[in-house]
């Protein structure tokens, strides 16, 4: 059971025995039934919206649709983070049917610009699954697939695309995969990638499954559609929804369901966390905010003419 102090939800401890924390080919647990995620305490069909994770290097988190259910007999793989794969043809949510493509966007926080794993879609799912990795400060790497079957893009440099984005305290992250035209792009904040040609043709058939590892920092917002989003609503999710509201298709953050990987927090965004602190006695809540947008404003004198100083 989650126990709640003073606003805070910390959650139980995910006990993960017989699995191998190395790199290497997949190997078979005979004495598993079960994937390991099962044996913690399921949050189902919560609405997260304003509120964060707080994951260690050592903990972890795994993110699904409530209307998914894991296979009961799945083998296991040796990546650094333990990832059951599915032992039958047919996923539990659905029929896998070949979609347009996948889109996954998210924010966060993290002090590692380096060799900085971030998420993995679909885990278990051989071809379908799709991992995200940030290998320098401006260097992004994509992995299609998993085993012998998997490739890799590097996004090796970004470029500012929209000058209607301004700079955020979170990393505000979106790939974008088309399956029709075989090509892929990360976002992030107001910079984007070149548009680069997948070596392999991938097909995302899911299932809406969102692991993540070996991640030290904070988490909000995941979202997933089975479909590349337009630019429009990209930059619409980078504002935060400034000009309509959003949902992923697949996966959203405001109907999740997720299994907490030893101690993981729960608590409410540094937002909602200031608003909380308003009535302290510190600086009054507004004027801090003012300062932080200033801090943010690359051009004062544009900014006062916005109205955002």
């Amino acid at each position: 059971m989650s126990k709640t102090k003073g606003g805070v939800t910390v959650l139980p401890a995910l006990v993960l025995a017989g699995v191998v924390l190395t790199t290497g080919a997949i190997a078979a647990d005979a004495d598993s039934t079960a994937w390991p995620w099962t044996t913690a305490p399921v949050h189902k069909g919560l609405n997260l919206r304003g509120k964060m994770f707080t994951l260690t290097q050592q903990s972890g988190i795994v993110l699904y649709s409530p209307s998914f259910s894991p296979s009961p007999s799945p083998s296991y793989s040796t990546h650094p983070y333990p990832s059951p794969s599915y032992s039958t043809s047919s996923y539990p949510w659905s029929t896998p049917t070949p979609t347009r493509g996948v889109s996954m966007c998210l924010r966060y926080i993290t002090e590692e610009q380096y060799n900085q794993h971030i998420f993995t879609l679909s885990p278990y799912s051989g071809s379908s699954r799709l991992a995200l990795s940030v290998t320098s400060a401006t260097e992004y790497q994509l992995t299609l697939g998993e085993g012998y079957y998997y490739s890799t893009v590097t996004f090796r440099s970004l470029r500012r695309f929209w000058s209607t984005v301004d700079p955020d305290f979170w990393t505000s992250v979106c790939v974008i995969v088309d399956s029709v035209k075989g090509v892929a792009q990360i976002f992030n904040g107001r910079y984007i990638s070149i548009r680069k040609r997948l070596p392999v043709k991938y097909v995302w058939t899911g299932p809406p499954v969102v692991d993540i590892s070996q991640f030290e920092g904070q988490l909000t917002d995941v979202q997933v559609w089975d479909y590349p989003l337009p630019y429009g609503d990209i930059r619409n999710y980078m504002r935060h929804g400034f000009y309509r509201s959003y949902q992923g298709s697949a996966l959203t953050w405001f109907q999740i369901s997720y299994t907490p990987n030893r101690d993981v927090l729960l608590e409410d965004v540094y937002d909602n966390l200031e608003v909380q602190s308003a009535g302290r006695g510190d600086r009054p809540l507004e004027e801090r905010r003012r300062r932080r947008r200033k801090f943010f404003c690359e051009d004062e004198k544009k900014c006062r003419e916005g109205g955002r100083l």
